[in-house]
């Protein structure tokens, strides 16, 4: 969550400053403001025995399906937000 809170300020201040990130340094960014890892791991709470320490240290590692998962997420988000 700590994450997603910088990756928001950072955006922020792109606005504010009327900054326009290369898209490299914007996916870094976006990335992180996604929320998908703080949904993932509040899902996984409700879980019970299947959130085992392992699931959660897995989760933190980001793996494949979370930053694809992001990745989505935030292009939907962005295009929806053009429409």
């Amino acid at each position: 969550m700590e994450e997603s809170i910088m990756m928001y300020l950072s955006e922020g201040k792109w606005l504010h400053e009327g900054f326009i990130p290369k898209i490299e340094e914007y996916k870094g960014v976006a990335l992180g403001s996604s929320d998908v890892l703080t949904l993932a791991t509040a899902s996984f709470v409700d879980m019970g025995d299947i959130a085992t320490k392992e699931a959660f240290e897995w989760l933190i590692k980001k793996p494949k399906i979370v930053v694809v998962a992001q990745t989505i997420g935030k292009l939907m988000d962005g295009i929806a937000s053009q429409a």
